[in-house]
């Protein structure tokens, strides 16, 4: 079953999250309820969205209630504040899950110079050490190794 605050209006179209204003708090907005397109079409993502929207929505109308200032806002403030928080969201998805923007291409290229100046360091690092202490670098006689007897 879906959530009320999550509407779906045909098949083929983006879902929409949907509030319903608190009583106490239509007199001042001036409606009902409002809608805003969560352009996604996928039932999955929409539920998580819209469920992410409802948490700051409620978030937003307690806000409203408590300080005198917020009770400036309007429904496209309202709007505007859910669409900023459903960008982030979604650039959330891209940038974590999908694994798209993670890097530019300029960085990684600094990455991969990096690493090869810190492969370099260790290398002439572990020549060096093993200059100053060739035994090191010699095997283990057999005589230190005793077998062992079950």
């Amino acid at each position: 079953m879906n959530p009320s605050y999550l509407v779906h209006r045909k098949s083929g179209s983006s879902y929409l999250f949907r509030s319903v204003i608190p009583l106490d708090l239509q007199p001042l907005l001036e409606t009902k309820q409002f809608q805003l397109s969560l352009g996604c079409g996928i039932l999955r993502q929409s539920r998580r969205l819209s469920f992410y929207l409802n948490q700051v929505t409620q978030s937003v109308y307690n806000s409203i209630r408590e300080n005198p200032d917020m009770k400036k806002l309007t429904i496209s403030d309202i709007k505007d504040i859910l669409k900023s928080e459903l960008e982030k969201s979604k650039r959330h998805v891209q940038h974590y899950y999908l694994g798209t923007n993670r890097f530019s291409e300029t960085d990684r290229l600094k990455s991969i110079l990096n690493n090869q100046e810190q492969e370099g360091q260790f290398r002439q690092q572990l020549k060096h050490e093993l200059q100053t202490n060739p035994e090191r670098n010699e095997p283990q006689s057999q005589s230190s190794i005793r077998p062992t007897r079950l």
